[in-house]
């Protein structure tokens, strides 16, 4: 067996956001109607939102609202929900994930609600900005961040030690860090140094050099069309 050895590993960059669907909750237009609605919890149907702790929130915070939550671990799946015609009202999913098949863009759940933030004078700049622009690329401003996980690279210092090569240094480009992870690419006495490791799904889909996996203004895959 050949044993792995990793010299730099990267901790994906995971930014959330709470994204706007298309709930299918009629407002009724008579007064009896009006008084009977606002007499009981509205509902919202949430798909995403695992954490216990956020759904308390979300129940303390909106006492007016009753709140029915589909976990993304569990059946049924977002795809299922909108096959059955479920009123889904908002979607939880990573940034990276949002226009990949099976989630909220590809199965046009997404709601543009750049009207509703100049309509309430809401401020968009408490957030980090680079979640809001990623977004904005896709289309419109289809979701709000509530959490953010910056990048963050460890290194090895053992098997830079090792191999003679001088640490990283705050600052390095993606270009820098790949020349580096190539001095490691190699076997030495039956162990296998890999320079470089990450998960592809987020540097793939949320760099600014990407393609989505769906053109959004045709609906087309942006990789690997046939004519």
């Amino acid at each position: 067996m050949i044993k792995k050895h990793l010299g730099i590993t990267s901790l994906l960059s995971i930014s959330f956001l709470l994204v706007t669907a298309c709930g299918s909750n009629s407002t009724p237009s008579t007064d009896t109607a009006t008084k009977t609605e606002n007499a009981q919890p509205k509902e919202i149907l949430l798909q995403g939102v695992d954490n216990p702790l956020f759904q308390d929130l979300l129940v303390k915070q909106f006492p007016q609202y009753h709140f029915t939550f589909y976990k993304a671990s569990e059946k049924p799946s977002l795809q299922d929900l909108v096959a059955q015609g479920t009123p889904i009202d908002m979607v939880m999913e990573s940034y990276g994930q949002f226009s990949s098949p099976g989630f909220a863009l590809s199965l046009g759940l997404q709601y543009d609600m750049t009207d509703l933030v100049k309509k309430h004078n809401f401020d968009l700049s408490r957030f980090e900005q680079s979640p809001i622009q990623g977004i904005q690329q896709l289309g419109g401003l289809y979701g709000i961040p509530i959490t953010l996980s910056p990048l963050v690279l460890y290194y090895n210092k053992d098997i830079f030690d090792k191999f003679g090569v001088a640490y990283p240094k705050n600052g390095m480009t993606w270009d820098q860090i790949s020349e580096l992870a190539k001095k490691f690419d190699q076997n030495v006495d039956g162990v296998q140094y890999v320079g470089f490791v990450t998960d592809v799904d987020h540097p793939w889909n949320s760099n600014q050099l990407s393609l989505p996996y769906v053109d959004p203004k045709t609906g087309n895959a942006s990789v690997g069309t046939a004519d």
